[in-house]
């Protein structure tokens, strides 16, 4: 059976714009049914425990965020779901489930869920917890884990791994154990090699558990007196997420902290020149005159028999981030470009204007003008660098192509709720015992995945009927692939082309510089061979110039080898796409998955590529 979702009008509009993101998805989980065997006392204890840090959690968000929304995200088993379900209800929060099993009966509580994902796994299927943690985590702001650490099969408990996993993140970890302690994460104790401790098989429960602060509730408390204890020892974590660039623990350098900040508050590049975010275009569109038609792509998709591709539902937090990060990318790219092709071009044009002073090209009278030709247009390189410098051309460009193709590639997965490496990985980091926020855009990425909630997810089925919709989704993915092979493979035409061609021209001025002074060394000092002694050699070093700054040599090269990789991966998709039960859903998320890991690593190697041409004065 289909899982069921269901979306209801919420408290407040939920933030589409970054700047006004107030949602907080705190995850809840912990041991299922009656494995922690408690008494009454203490389970009373436990589950008032974590109804007070879920409390103390919203009260600080909502002290940052008046008209702030806290989420719940939890499963549908017995113990400390069904828990954290009813104090949703309690406490009059949004409520999210995620679920490995088949669809199955729910609480009052839990019927009121904003949404419900059902992954319809087999009851032997042993990696679908697995996923389903992994979900979870990717959606999460801040995780909440009821664990009792000393039970005898802690290091097999699903729990516990989970509490790793979301440790390895360097999200806010928030422990509650059976004592009715809250502890919180030190995360600035977690570096690099602990990270790695912890990606060990079997770590040793020591490793996390001792980098946990002091319990925040050690005494018996009363129910106000404990709310105010958490909520003063999880201040911090709660700050995190709403600035995490805030002074204190968590600074991040200064490069983060403006591109943070920039990304927050949706500024839009304001220059008024059109004319300059055009001239890329145009030089690109000369310098392909009549060059041979793009190679055709034959690379197609399933066959004539393949259902149509059918985009997944984009919600409108992740729509509007890529929307407005694509739209300033390319506003920013053809501003960085086109101010790189007019930088060298004017380079040369002082070169020509100086040369034709002393020369006295165009009479004497001309002569005298030519000076001042030569300081307008060193005047405008200077005007031109010192405005890119000041706008971050360049930093904005990479920037939010980084996020607007991360976006678009998570959206291919999420139907069959594959999660890309940025959505997951560390975007904090360790330095001299300080936590610093280290990956501005991971930071963007996730905080919009975790604001816009669980997607429409297409589950497993019985095996033996296929879905139709989740082979709709696969030949999405698969189209996509096709779009970005014959995107790459047209692209390494073109620069190819390009770069071929600024090669024989900046070749052909040599020569004629070469011929030039051959000739003065013959024949004697003519005014005209002077000209072009000096100025052909400047012209050349500007076109040698430009094609080192733009990359066009090594971008070419990378879109022909990435053309190559999609066109395997797009085979294997094609292959493996059948929509049978559960086995072969996890086949397709596994490899919808690994087709966007590729675009994404794709997409990391290009900022790598040009990561540290910035603009600057030619040399």
């Amino acid at each position: 059976m289909m899982h069921q979702i269901v979306s209801r009008e919420r408290a407040d509009a939920t933030a589409i714009y970054l700047n006004s993101a107030q949602v907080l998805t705190v995850l809840v989980v912990g041991h299922r049914g009656g494995s922690l065997a408690l008494n009454a006392a203490d389970q009373t204890l436990v589950h008032e425990r974590l109804e007070n840090t879920i409390q103390a959690l919203r009260d600080g968000w909502r002290h940052r965020c008046p008209n702030g929304l806290v989420r719940i995200l939890t499963g549908t088993d017995d113990g400390t779901d069904r828990e954290a379900a009813c104090i949703a209800a309690k406490l009059g929060l949004e409520l999210h489930l995620l679920s490995p099993h088949r669809e199955g009966p729910l609480n009052d509580e839990q019927q009121r869920a904003e949404r419900k994902v059902w992954l319809n796994a087999p009851d032997d299927a042993t990696d679908a917890v697995g996923i389903c943690d992994e979900v979870a985590l990717a959606f999460a702001d801040i995780i909440l884990v009821l664990w009792d650490e000393a039970k005898l099969d802690s290091r097999t408990s699903n729990t516990r791994r989970l509490a790793f996993k979301a440790a390895s993140t360097m999200k806010p970890l928030i422990w509650l154990n059976p004592a009715g302690e809250v502890r919180v994460l030190d995360r600035s104790k977690l570096t690099s090699a602990v990270l790695e401790l912890f990606g060990s098989p079997y770590p040793e429960t020591s490793w996390l558990t001792h980098r946990f602060g002091e319990a925040l509730t050690q005494d018996p408390l009363g129910r106000d007196e404990a709310i105010v204890k958490i909520r003063r020892g999880t201040d911090s974590v709660v700050q995190s997420v709403f600035d995490p660039c805030s002074t204190g623990p968590t600074e991040g350098s200064d490069s983060v902290v403006r591109r943070l900040t920039r990304y927050k508050a949706r500024n839009r590049l304001r220059w008024h020149t059109p004319l300059l975010g055009s001239v890329h275009k145009a030089m690109m569109k000369v310098l392909n005159a009549g060059a041979s038609a793009d190679p055709k792509d034959n690379l197609e998709r399933s066959g004539e028999s393949a259902p149509p591709a059918e985009p997944p539902l984009l919600f409108s937090t992740l729509n509007s981030h890529l929307t407005f990060a694509d739209e300033e990318a390319n506003t920013a790219g053809n501003f960085h470009r086109g101010a790189t092709w007019v930088l060298y071009g004017a380079s040369a044009l002082a070169v020509f204007a100086a040369v034709a002073g002393t020369v006295e090209f165009g009479g004497h009278y001309a002569a005298e003008v030519w000076p001042y030709v030569e300081l307008i247009v060193l005047g405008a390189i200077v005007a031109i660098t010192r405005t890119a410098q000041r706008q971050y051309w360049h930093e904005r460009w990479i920037g939010y192509r980084y996020i607007a193709e991360q976006l678009r590639y998570v959206a291919s997965c999420l139907p069959l709720l594959g999660i890309p490496r940025p959505f997951l990985t560390p975007c904090w980091t360790v330095e001299h015992g300080r936590l610093k926020l280290a990956k501005a855009e991971e930071w963007v990425l996730q905080r919009a995945l975790a604001t816009e909630g669980l997607p429409v997810v297409i589950p497993a089925r019985e095996a033996g009927t296929p879905d139709l919709k989740c082979l709709r989704a696969v030949a999405f993915v698969e189209q996509q692939l096709v779009e970005q092979r014959t995107y790459h493979v047209k692209n390494h035409h073109k620069l190819h082309t390009v770069h071929n061609r600024l090669h024989i021209v900046s070749r052909t001025l040599f020569g004629f510089a070469v011929g030039a002074v051959t000739i003065h060394l013959l024949v004697g000092e003519i005014p005209v061979l002077l000209f072009c002694t000096a100025f052909f050699p400047a012209l050349a070093a500007a076109v040698h110039g430009l094609m080192t700054k733009l990359e066009i040599a090594r971008v070419s090269a990378q879109s022909e080898v990435i053309a190559q990789r999609i066109a395997t991966l797009a085979e294997t998709v094609k292959d493996g796409a059948s929509g049978g039960g559960w086995w072969e859903w996890v086949r397709l998320r596994h490899l919808t998955t690994k087709a966007v890991e590729v675009l994404s690593d794709e997409n990391n190697q290009w900022q790598q590529l040009i990561g540290h041409q910035e603009t600057d004065l030619p040399a």
